[in-house]
């Protein structure tokens, strides 16, 4: 069909789709890629069979075996990078964070000439950080390492207009994994200072050094940054953000009733994810300073949250369980658990994690965050515990127990993954 009309490809690829199980069926596979293989050879200039080839792999999600082969047609056609760029974007969006950053990295290799250089630069970094996200072996000196990668570029292209993301970037690892909120403060405050900075960005950065500041401790500094964003963008998404960003910030200190009439007005934001945390916290406020109007066990709740934001997990660890021994049978002892959770998944310990929530599973499924403790047990179990079978049966509490949870999309695509069902 190709060499009748290459217009056929995708009328080839869908037929492929249908006739073949590209994870089970390893001899209809082999069949496939050897005579590929032998059309590539036989047609070297052809471009369609490696194509084909590369489309096969990714179907594998053997992203590796494609880049091989995105490389050697990158050399033979001279395409200075374009088709690299591409697989780098496809792999990093299934998360495999290798493969994208060999790729950006062979781009950058061409040179400052390569048309997309810069882009494969900021990319790349941006990559290498996904990498050290998601190895548990990560050292503080691999993220200097990386801080000074991204110096060196910023310092390399001089031209701080164009390199403001990779900017925002370093802010992040050098306040977040590296401590250093100082030096990141300094960046964000250079950068939104920048007159040809989009709005957009100019609003991310005070966000973030909102966040940074709450990490400081200087949290009405922090109200400051978030309310100058929310001014900026007052019916965006991005002011939606800012104004639940300090709204919070009333939350920590104390002042629950400014923090609940500031929620109530975000529980009808266009944002789901916005719109559900502002309900849930407004929630938790009026559960815990109505009828408990003592506030105590709220006031220490909040303050181990703060904990949590500044990164001080053993300070919020030892507060939450403070909470536990001083109040038990509190209407907070499930969201003490799942901000144990939360803590537990901070430090990579999935067991611990797996027992909060399968406290608040078990005794509290009919509360609030039932569904989202039987489902984030479903991915704990399927993504870092290596138990599918257990994963599946979470899946299908969800779908049984709670038909109206926003979880219940995900849990039966999850489900049926797991099950083996082939979806399209």
């Amino acid at each position: 069909m190709l060499d009748y009309n290459p217009g056929y490809m995708q009328t080839v690829q869908n037929l492929l789709n249908r006739n073949i199980d590209f994870e089970d069926d390893i001899e209809s596979m082999e069949l496939l890629r050897t005579r590929l293989l032998r059309f590539i050879q036989q047609q070297p200039d052809q471009k369609l069979y490696p194509e084909l080839l590369i489309w096969l792999y990714i179907q594998q999600r053997d992203f590796y075996g494609a880049y091989t082969q995105v490389k050697a047609l990158d050399r033979r056609f001279n395409e200075d990078g374009f088709r690299i760029m591409g697989l780098a974007e496809i792999a990093a969006s299934n998360e495999a964070y290798d493969v994208a950053a060999s790729a950006y990295e062979a781009v950058v290799k061409k040179g400052e000439s390569t048309p997309y250089y810069m882009e494969a630069r900021q990319a790349g970094l941006r990559t290498q950080a996904l990498v050290l996200e998601n190895d548990t072996s990560t050292s503080r000196e691999d993220y200097d390492a990386l801080a000074s990668d991204y110096t060196a570029f910023i310092k390399q292209v001089n031209r701080p207009a164009s390199t403001a993301v990779s900017q925002r970037e370093l802010a992040s690892i050098l306040a977040r994994k590296l401590n250093d909120q100082d030096s990141a403060l300094v960046l964000l405050n250079e950068l939104i200072e920048i007159p040809s900075l989009t709005d957009e960005l100019r609003a991310e950065c005070r966000i973030d050094a909102g966040d940074y500041l709450v990490m400081q401790n200087n949290v009405w500094d922090a109200a400051l940054e978030y309310m100058k964003a929310e001014k900026a963008f007052k019916y965006d998404e991005i002011g939606e953000r800012a104004k639940f960003k300090a709204a919070k910030v009333y939350y920590y200190t104390g002042e629950f009733g400014f923090a609940k009439g500031m929620l109530d007005v975000l529980k009808g934001s266009t944002s789901r994810l916005i719109a559900n945390d502002a309900l849930y916290l407004s929630q938790l406020i009026l559960d815990n300073t109505t009828i408990d109007t003592s506030e105590a066990a709220m006031q220490i709740f909040a303050r181990a949250d703060l904990f949590f934001n500044q990164q001080r997990y053993t300070d919020a660890h030892h507060l939450l369980d403070s909470l536990l021994t001083a109040f038990p049978q509190h209407r907070l002892t499930d969201d003490i658990y799942f901000m144990k959770y939360k803590l537990h998944m901070e430090k990579k310990a999935y067991a611990d994690a797996a027992s909060d929530l399968s406290i608040i599973a078990d005794q509290y499924g009919t509360d609030i965050l039932g569904d989202d403790a039987v489902f984030l047990l479903g991915a704990l179990n399927e993504d870092y515990l290596a138990k599918p079978d257990v994963a599946m049966t979470y899946y299908e509490r969800i779908l049984l127990e709670y038909p109206a949870s926003l979880y219940v999309v995900e849990a039966r695509k999850r489900y049926r993954l797991l099950r083996g069902d082939d979806i399209q």
